[in-house]
């Protein structure tokens, strides 16, 4: 299984908002845990542009 994954965000009515990628650390029936790391490329489709992130970030989706 791969450990990279694609993430978006939809606004309502499910229309995209942002798009990113980042590495699944740990999932189970509880949670998601990402690593997003400097360099990525967030796509913001509401502002329909393409901003390259500089931080980390760890993300937990539940």
């Amino acid at each position: 299984m791969t450990r990279m994954m694609h993430l978006q965000a939809l606004k309502h009515p499910n229309r995209p908002h942002y798009e990113w990628s980042g590495e699944r650390l740990e999932q189970n029936d509880e949670y998601v845990m990402v690593l997003c790391q400097p360099g990525r490329k967030l796509i913001h489709h509401t502002k329909k542009s393409v901003f390259i992130m500089d931080n980390t970030s760890l993300e937990l989706f539940f």
